[in-house]
């Protein structure tokens, strides 16, 4: 449905429920259907250092300040997206070898999927066992603005 809406409407699907009843298989089905490269993020391992960024000093002049690094959360992702996206077009290219899908039906389908919109879906999971607020209201800004500390998410991120 976001896909077709695209910027339009915008809204955070959650999923819940109990630990082992396949919440992550469904998210990667639905990426599967929807044409999406999947991005699986496990939170409870995060420190708030991952999301904002590790404060530097910043001297300009005779005025002193703080900046913050780039988020280490931000670079993972991105190496992630772009191991997913690699994983998406051998996937298909994979279907094509193996006669599940003609040629044509895989040409078409690269196509669509490099056309898109929207190319991942990114799955936070185990947000509900993060070990402090400031990560979970930093994890807020990624799902709410899609920002990472100072670093903006791609549009092509669901």
């Amino acid at each position: 449905m976001k896909k077709k809406l695209g910027k339009h409407r915008t809204y955070i699907p959650i999923i819940a429920g109990s630990p082992g009843t396949a919440k992550t298989t469904y998210a990667f089905e639905v990426a599967q259907k929807a044409n999406l490269a999947f991005i699986h993020y496990d939170c409870s391992v995060l420190r708030a250092e991952d999301l904002i960024g590790i404060p530097l000093p910043n001297k300009s002049g005779t005025d002193h300040g703080v900046k913050f690094a780039e988020p280490s959360f931000y670079k993972e992702i991105m190496q992630l997206a772009d191991k997913a996206y690699a994983n998406k077009i051998a996937a298909i290219q994979q279907k094509v070898k193996d006669k599940q899908i003609s040629k044509e039906e895989g040409d078409a389908q690269i196509k669509d999927f490099k056309g898109s919109d929207y190319q991942f879906l990114l799955f936070l999971d185990e947000i509900n066992r993060v070990h402090s607020l400031k990560v979970f209201n930093a994890l807020r800004k990624v799902l709410l603005e899609k920002e990472v500390g100072e670093k903006k998410l791609p549009d092509n991120f669901i």
